[in-house]
């Protein structure tokens, strides 16, 4: 990021980021995690600043990242579900001085079922799951963490039709249960058809937000393209 922006998400909404590669959009979300060092700036969440400077203050303050590379830094593909699924909270599991392996494996099956993944077991290795259900496994770590702010680059890349759609279910699911979302897609229906508000990035600045009702694939990918908001009359044509 270039340029100072702000940006208000409510909670039970769905937050669209839109613009080309390089605009700005991934390093915004990995900024908000902690992922990558901001020179100025807070985050404010329910009210109480703080400055995201690592992953593990983030994930404190209730943010849950999914990368948009699952296999590089979303999960540990060599690890069980087990493990990943319960990697960023595993106090639930530690007693003195040992690890309810019982406990986390009855709390991995509760949601492999919630969200239905399709595994063998808990012990499976990730690297076996198709990609959707790879994508599904980093999204359980995210509601097994407690997030409260859920950040998700290109959560549904490369995944087959019925995994999209149960993505789709489960970020509406979110919003329902006030929970935040931003999400970052570069299918343009997608995000006009899911996300409550779009914000379009351009070589890091953001352009514009508007209600995604007022947007159009033409006008969203003209913002992007350009970095210049997109005017209305008063009959709502671009102009």
């Amino acid at each position: 990021m270039n340029q100072p922006l702000s940006i208000e998400l409510h909670r039970g909404e769905i937050l669209g980021i839109a613009g080309l590669v390089g605009s700005g959009r991934t390093e915004f979300l990995r900024a908000l995690f902690g992922l990558d060092r901001l020179e100025s700036g807070l985050a404010v969440i329910s009210g109480e600043e703080f400055k995201p400077e690592s992953p593990q203050t983030s994930i404190h303050r209730g943010l849950g990242l999914l990368s948009e590379d699952r296999q590089v830094e979303g999960l540990a593909v060599r690890m069980s579900l087990a493990d990943n699924l319960t990697l960023s909270r595993l106090n639930p599991y530690v007693g003195f001085c040992f690890f309810n392996s019982k406990k986390q494996k009855a709390a991995v099956l509760e949601w492999i079922n919630k969200i239905n993944i399709k595994a063998r077991s808990p012990e499976q290795k990730v690297w076996t799951l198709s990609g959707g259900n790879q994508q599904k496994v980093a999204l359980a770590r995210l509601l097994h963490q407690e997030a409260e702010v859920f950040l998700l680059d290109e959560p549904t890349r490369g995944i087959d039709v019925m995994s999209k759609a149960q993505i789709y279910e489960l970020m509406g699911k979110l919003a329902a249960a006030d929970k935040a979302v931003i999400f970052v897609s570069s299918y343009l229906p997608e995000l006009l058809g899911v996300a409550d508000r779009i914000a379009v990035f351009h070589r890091g600045q953001l352009v514009e937000i508007r209600p995604a009702s007022e947007w159009t694939e033409a006008s969203l990918m003209k913002a992007a393209i350009t970095g210049k908001e997109i005017k209305t009359g008063l009959t709502g044509e671009e102009l």
